[in-house]
């Protein structure tokens, strides 16, 4: 499983807790939301609602994170 995601129950992301991992993630890179919505093919202010809690984290969403984020600092 992806390491940003927290699990409440075995099929249920917490996804205010998830967000929380992902914003700090993302700025402990110090790569700008608008950079890694554009990388992820969403929008900046659907990704501002996933880091918020108030939309539904998806394992294949928690994974393109994580790569577009780390791709960004990794390459």
């Amino acid at each position: 499983m992806n390491r940003i995601i927290e699990v409440m129950e075995a099929v249920k992301i917490d996804n205010v807790k998830t967000g929380r991992n992902a914003r700090a993630l993302r700025e402990s890179k110090s790569v700008s939301l608008r950079r890694v919505a554009t990388a992820m093919f969403i929008s900046a202010p659907y990704l501002s609602g996933l880091e918020l809690g108030t939309s539904n984290w998806t394992e294949g969403l928690a994974d393109l994170f994580t790569d577009a984020v780390e791709g960004m600092t990794n390459g």
